[in-house]
């Protein structure tokens, strides 16, 4: 009787570890690639650690894993026949233990600061409804990017002939401290912003000092959807320029600011993740005065000589061609 008893407990436990009808799938990511890649770093694709989630057809976490590897594949042992939904956050940086699938559709990952992701970027996707079977090998799953690309350009051909400025730094204002890992997310109040987002200044704003149609340059911040005007959460870039011109001048230390707020479509201030935003800021006749954007001209005072001293003599002026005033495209990444 003690040997059958034996035998019978073996015989359960080989069952549990090898399951009748359990199959063996690479797990593999997909969706990162596109033509919205920065050109520069940071590494757009980088995936130092992930965490998958795996629930069956009731919404119950069969299994989570944390991984801290360079990339796939990852395999998985399933159940053949069963249905599943696989769930992946990529570059969090830490395990976020096992979630209920309500936990994880809430859950939030958060910056230490704007530009936190030496990493990579964080990243997040689902293959719903998945059933594998013995002739399936792979899943892909697709990523998305939680944060945004801003591109920007100036094109100074609608300026004065007297007038020209030199950008001394980009930022972006309303940059938003976490982002939800599934699902469209926006900064949930003024305490949920940086007071000082992603910032360039120096030789990484040199694109933008050319003549005529500049270069550009590349911004990034965590998805920040908001369907309406609240400058207390909403994103907004700023430029910060030395002026001259016939009749004003920035004064030492103190800079001409442009505001605006990019957005879907006018009136709407959502930056959607895994989206670029390509804005070309067009300045006309004095640069003074814009219907897309703020100016903020308290930094400048009555020019009183015409002689140009030698930080003025850096200034960009205009070339000849024509372009529209602001242009604002978005691209899904």
């Amino acid at each position: 009787m003690k040997r059958l008893i034996q035998a019978i407990a073996a015989a359960i436990m080989a069952a549990c570890s090898a399951p009748a009808g359990s199959v063996e799938v690479a797990l593999v990511f997909s969706g990162r690639n596109g033509v919205t890649k920065a050109e520069a770093p940071p590494q757009e694709d980088r995936i130092t650690d992930v965490n998958l989630f795996v629930y069956n057809s009731r919404g119950i976490l069969e299994e989570h894993r944390y991984i801290r590897k360079t990339g796939p594949p990852y395999n998985l042992k399933l159940l053949s026949g069963a249905t599943y939904d696989i769930y992946a956050c990529v570059n969090l940086g830490y395990d976020t233990g096992a979630l209920t699938l309500p936990e994880l559709m809430h859950a939030r990952y958060s910056l230490a600061y704007p530009d936190e992701y030496s990493e990579g970027f964080p990243m997040s996707g689902a293959l719903n409804g998945v059933t594998p079977s013995p002739g399936i090998s792979t899943l892909s799953l697709p990523l998305e990017r939680m944060m945004s690309l801003l591109t920007l350009s100036i094109d100074r051909t609608a300026l004065d002939a007297d007038v020209g400025f030199a950008v001394e730094e980009v930022r972006i204002g309303g940059c938003p401290r976490s982002v939800q890992l599934f699902g469209e997310s926006g900064a949930t109040g003024p305490e949920d912003i940086f007071p000082l987002g992603f910032c360039l200044e120096g030789d990484e704003i040199a694109p933008l000092n050319s003549a005529g149609i500049s270069g550009q340059v590349s911004l990034f911040q965590l998805e920040n959807c908001q369907p309406k005007l609240m400058e207390d959460r909403c994103s907004f870039i700023e430029i910060r320029a030395h002026y001259y011109s016939t009749e004003y001048r920035t004064r030492p230390g103190e800079y001409l600011i442009y505001r605006f707020y990019p957005g879907e479509s006018p009136g709407d201030y959502r930056i959607r993740r895994n989206c670029r935003y390509a804005i070309t800021v067009r300045p006309e006749g004095s640069g003074l005065h814009g219907d897309s954007w703020r100016v903020d001209m308290s930094g400048l005072e009555e020019n009183q000589s015409p002689s140009v001293s030698s930080t003025q003599e850096t200034i960009i002026r205009r070339s000849s061609s024509d372009a529209r005033s602001m242009e604002l495209k978005q691209t899904k990444r």
